[in-house]
């Protein structure tokens, strides 16, 4: 982030974002995996202790930091003066009839006077740029900080998909359990325990796939974190977010990124860096007169009494004529990216406001979905798994209807956490397409 009236980078800054991080609301329940015997060693990870380490380890922000560095030393040099000019000569006399003396020595310094405004000019340009790439720097840092919330909240979501699918394991006791009071009444359903073993096996199966997938969820979220490869499973501890219900006003929110979003404003400071690059590529073809002063001494003069010598000051004063380089072709090429830079800012800005309204339009779809199905399939689906159990168990059900009743209910488990899921990425979406919202004001819904 960036202080408005210095647009400084301001570390602090990366403290309150991670405050806003943290500010959803969770629920009880827990998505975290517990560790299995002779496995890896694991790290619990909390998404504060996450973005704590992506702030001190990413090597990504490390590299744009030092390229910070580099575009203000452009500053420094940008307002230096041109070095002088040291010059030496000499002659003797060696033969013929000498018209003067037979030995000259002279030394002039010489000082070129930049005083047409061009040291000014190149250095308001070259902070200009770096006050751009300050910004870049900023937005950077906020597009690895969302890879960095979508990895941990992926992997908050492959240990819940680990956790139902456990879970829908667990619940399979139940109709073993069901099926020996019918053994112990008399019956002999040995059709019904090989199938219930049948999809025993198929629910291992899908929790070993699930296992993979919270395997790529950890090392994703290493990835996002940066600096030294993890040799620890990193286990998820927050709990998962439930979707808020809000419908916020979508011209708002654009408006709010594009005053905001600090890609637009690094280009917006590079547009004015460009036009300074024009006004410096001006100056610096204007004549710039060169000054000279220095001493000459001589010895050995015709005519003149053995050993008479003699010296005299040096005044020079020069200025380059632009007959044949006028900077015609410097100044059009910083003419036409100066253009082409204020296109750049016009489109991002159109890029933005169509990501904000998408990423608007989706939050409320999938968060209307969520809430939708969680009202009415879950409740319906624990009462179809009740009333297949309960005919069963008195014999008016096969084992078939009720492994499909059971099947069903962790289906509708698995596609409540997919549309939580879906919903929770949405928010993130918007959240990134917006821009730190530290102080947004929040609309009321419509």
């Amino acid at each position: 982030m960036l202080d408005d009236v210095g647009m400084r980078f301001c570390p602090r800054h990366f403290a309150v974002l991670a405050a806003i991080l943290l500010s959803q609301p969770a629920q009880a329940q827990s998505t975290s995996r517990p560790s299995r015997p002779g496995a890896s060693p694991v790290e619990q990870l909390s998404l504060g202790r996450a973005v704590e380490r992506f702030g001190r380890e990413n090597l990504r922000l490390v590299a744009a930091r030092y390229a910070i560095n580099a575009a203000r030393a452009d500053i420094i040099a940008a307002g230096l003066l041109p070095n002088p000019r040291l010059s030496l000569a000499t002659s003797f006399h060696i033969h013929g009839e000498p018209d003067s003396a037979d030995q000259q020595y002279s030394v002039m310094l010489s000082q070129s006077l930049p005083i047409w405004g061009r040291l000014g000019a190149s250095k308001d340009a070259a902070s200009l740029t770096a006050s751009a790439t300050e910004r870049s720097f900023a937005a950077e840092g906020w597009q690895l900080l969302g890879e960095l919330r979508r990895a941990y909240l992926a992997l908050q979501l492959a240990a819940g998909q680990h956790l139902v699918l456990q879970h829908g394991l667990g619940d399979l006791e139940s109709v073993q359990r069901v099926l020996d009071a019918r053994t112990a009444a008399g019956a002999n359903p040995e059709y019904d325990r090989v199938r219930l073993e049948v999809e025993r096996g198929s629910l291992r199966a899908r929790i070993a796939r699930a296992e993979v997938a919270v395997s790529e969820a950890q090392a994703d979220l290493a990835d996002a974190i940066g600096g030294t490869p993890q040799t620890a499973e990193l286990v998820a501890v927050d709990a998962l977010a439930e979707p808020l219900d809000e419908n916020r006003d979508a011209s708002a929110l654009v408006r709010w990124a594009l005053a905001h979003r600090q890609e637009i404003a690094a280009m917006r400071l590079e547009s004015g860096a460009a036009e300074a690059r024009v006004r410096a590529a001006r100056r610096r073809f204007v004549p710039e007169p060169e000054l000279g002063i220095g001493y000459a001494r001589w010895s050995g003069i015709p005519g003149a009494a053995a050993g008479n010598s003699g010296g005299a000051l040096l005044a020079s004063a020069a200025i380059p004529l632009p007959i044949f380089d006028r900077g015609q072709g410097t100044i059009e090429r910083q003419l036409e990216q100066s253009r082409a830079a204020r296109v750049h800012e016009r489109d991002l800005q159109n890029a933005v406001e169509r990501e904000v309204e998408r990423a608007a339009h989706t939050l409320r779809l999938t968060t209307a979905a969520y809430r939708a199905f969680r009202e009415e399939a879950s409740h319906n689906a624990e009462a179809v798994r009740r009333i297949a159990e309960v005919t069963y168990r008195e014999g008016r059900g096969t084992i078939l209807e009720l492994l499909d009743a059971y099947s069903s209910y962790l289906r509708v488990e698995e596609q409540a956490l997919e549309l939580r899921g879906a919903a929770l990425f949405a928010a993130l979406q918007l959240e990134q397409a917006t821009g730190p919202m530290e102080s947004q004001p929040t609309a009321g819904a419509r």
